[in-house]
């Protein structure tokens, strides 16, 4: 007959064994973890699991790798890459060292790199009409796609385009213009300057729009740009067959007259006459020189 300390170790011994934990923990049939990504960061939590005894933890894996454990029911995952699918799955434990079956979600990380120009990028105004501004510049580059640019005068949007050129009707003289690329995700560059604008123009528009002032330097440009339209029909007279002629040019407030002989010879700068013997010769006179018409 066994004594009674013997007895109880027996009965203990027994009681463990037909007693001992079985089951693994479980979650809820459909529960998922929740996931969401800011920047590198992804933030992840899940439901209470169950357990015939107790959940003493949970292991949260990534792509299969375990990469944190504990009794929490949230985790933080830091410095994943962009453009990536983790799979994050989630089981419960007990005290016996039972898991559960894992419950998983997936989640993609936006792409966080912008549009970028070559260090050596220029934009390059391009011949155009008059008064028009047209532009090219190095293509930039991008982690997937540039799929458009904004162009900016000024610092304002003045029209998009897919490809690297751009024409506008009309702008200001000295505009300041700038191009941006922009990707899918909308994503954009530092901003690629070209240089201050200068526009084409004819001569009379160059005329009728830059010399307006009332300095001696913008009064004689205005004079010399008369005498040189004078000049050029008078060529174009004389061509036609006229032995003489007058050719009245108005200015503004002044008049110009050029008498065509022969020849043709030009006085340009201050006002005055020159002549040779036996050739022709034009006469030029100003009246703002002179006081007549």
């Amino acid at each position: 007959m066994r004594d009674a300390p013997t007895a109880r170790l027996a009965l203990g011994a027994l009681c463990l064994l037909g007693c001992s934990d079985t089951t693994p923990p479980r979650f809820d049939e459909g529960a998922v973890p929740e996931l969401r990504a800011e920047a590198d960061r992804v933030e992840v939590s899940w439901p209470v699991a169950t357990d015939d005894r107790a959940v003493t933890a949970y292991v949260v894996e990534v792509d299969g790798a375990e990469v944190a454990r504990g009794p929490e029911r949230h985790h933080t995952l830091t410095g994943v890459p962009e453009l990536t699918s983790p799979r994050i799955a989630i089981r419960a434990l007990d005290a016996a060292g039972h898991a559960s079956e894992p419950i998983a979600a997936q989640i993609t990380l936006a792409d966080r790199t912008p549009p970028h120009f070559s260090p050596d990028a220029r934009v390059v105004h391009v011949p155009s009409e008059a008064h028009a501004v047209a532009l090219t510049w190095t293509a930039a580059s991008d982690n997937v796609a540039v799929i458009s640019y904004e162009v900016r005068c000024d610092g304002a949007v003045i029209g998009t385009t897919e490809q690297p050129h751009f024409e506008r009707a009309e702008l200001p003289q000295g505009s300041v213009l700038e191009v941006v690329a922009l990707d899918a995700q909308g994503l954009r560059s530092s901003p690629l300057e070209a240089p201050p604008l200068e526009i084409a123009r004819s001569e009379e528009n160059a005329h009728d729009q830059d010399v307006g002032g009332d300095s001696d330097e913008a009064r004689a440009a205005q004079r010399h740009a008369e005498l040189m339209r004078a000049l050029d029909r008078a060529r174009r007279w004389e061509s036609g067959g006229a032995a003489t002629g007058q050719i009245m040019e108005a200015g503004e407030g002044s008049t110009t007259a050029l008498s065509i002989a022969s020849g043709v010879e030009v006085a340009t700068g201050a006002p005055r006459e020159r002549g040779g013997g036996g050739g022709g010769r034009v006469q030029a006179v100003d009246d703002r020189a002179t006081g007549q018409r």
